[in-house]
This record gives structure tokens, sequence and C-alpha cells, in this order.
């Protein structure tokens, strides 16, 4: 329900944003909208470890992040005073490396990362902190974000004579048994960073936080395994 409930929350943010810019110009609001683009980093794991995983890497392992790329577009929509809506759409990499331990004395080292992309939502309400007079100011947003998974797949490297190998997560799947990871994952999302207008352009460099609130697995061992993000994102606005 609770997933079921975000994602409903994300559409009809994404929905209503036309609106908002309409009853701003019906009241004579002269709102300068910007588009815009994201390039940045993903530094990204895993809250807990489930089955699926385990059935790759075994018992004995050490998580480490997994770094990847995150970038997109935005549109920002101003409103009254300070604030801002900001409808995104993002390519993200997702997942979490795995450092295998205590292995057999043909495997002395071995790494097995989970690999997952996603075509990523944000909506965020951004404010804009200090003078709107001033080039150079700090911005704070929080949200939520939709996300739909369009790859997932095991790399594995070792010291072994075929070290490296790559499989999807579906490989060992049959058509009664589900996809070890879900197709759509819900997350919220906060963070902070500085504007600066010059040229006019505007650029942005942030770095947010964003928190999964949905289960990444369908076979969780009893566990609650969640997709964690730090990213930094620098922005472009035409």
């Amino acid at each position: 329900m609770r997933t079921r409930f975000w994602i409903s929350a994300t559409a009809l943010a994404l929905a209503t944003a036309p609106s908002i810019l309409s009853a701003q110009l019906s009241r004579g609001a002269a709102p300068q909208s910007r588009y815009g683009i994201l390039i940045g980093s993903n530094l990204s794991s895993i809250s807990e470890t489930f089955q699926g995983v385990k059935a790759v890497v075994g018992a004995a392992y050490n998580t480490k992040r997994r770094v990847g790329l995150n970038a997109g577009v935005y549109v920002n929509i101003p409103l009254p005073g300070a604030f801002s809506l900001q409808p995104e759409a993002h390519y993200s990499q997702k997942g979490a490396n795995y450092e295998l331990t205590n292995l057999n004395a043909q495997t002395t080292s071995a790494t097995v990362g989970l690999k997952l992309d996603y075509v990523e939502v944000p909506v965020l309400l951004k404010m804009d902190i200090g003078s709107k007079a001033s080039s150079i100011h700090p911005i704070l947003f929080a949200g939520a974000s939709g996300a739909f998974r369009i790859t997932c797949k095991f790399d594995v490297s070792s010291n072994m004579s075929n070290p490296n190998s790559s499989k999807a997560c579906t490989e060992n799947t049959t058509s009664t048994s589900k996809d070890p990871i879900e197709k759509y994952d819900v997350s919220a999302v906060g963070g902070a960073g500085l504007s600066v207008s010059a040229m006019g352009h505007s650029y942005a460099l942030t770095m947010r936080y964003v928190k999964g609130l949905s289960k990444i697995s369908t076979d969780t061992g009893g566990t609650s395994p969640k997709n964690t993000v730090l990213s930094v994102q620098l922005g472009v606005g035409f």
C-alpha cells in the first residue's frame, strides 16, 4: 500500500505541474520556467542483503558501495516566494559490490557486483535561500521519486582461470518463479547545493540523498533490502 501511495503521489505531482503554471499565468505572474540538464555520480548501497544475493555470493562477504552514473533533464517551475517545483527524469545506476572472503585455494579473491539501472522520476520542492537579486545563493530541496528498473545483472571478477563473468538477475527464473528484483522502486529525496546565475544560464552544484521506501527484492528471506544513494550533480539551466 505504501509503495502504491508514493507512486500515486509522484504521478499526481507531475500531472498538476502544468496546472500550477497555468494558474500563475492567469494571475498575471511572469514565471520564467527553466529547462536544464543534470549530470553526476551515484555512490549507492543496499540497506540489507537478501536471499538473491546470498545465493550468488555465499555466506562470507563484505558489502561495498557501487559508483555509478546519474544523468537526466529537469524543468523548474517558479512558485510564489522562494519556492519552485522541479520535476526531473534520470538514468540512474544503483546497486552494491560484495567482496567475497574465506575462499578456497584456487580463488583467493573475488568481487560480485549487483548492478541495478533505473529510469527515475523525482518531483522536488525547491527553495532558494537568500536574495533573488544575488547571482549566487544556497538551495534546499526535498521530494519523492518513482523509478522503473531497466537492467539488473551480477558481474563477477576473480583471479580464477575464467576471471570475469556476467549474468542477468533473471537468468535462472522460470515461467512460474518471480523476478528476484522488483521492477519498481519508490524513494524519498532530500538535498542542498549552491546555485550560480551567469551569462543567461543557471548552474547548480548539489548533493542529494535518496532513501528507498520500498523493498527491491521479491525474495527477501525476512530482510528489508532498500536502495540508498548519495549523489553529487551538476545542473545547467537554459
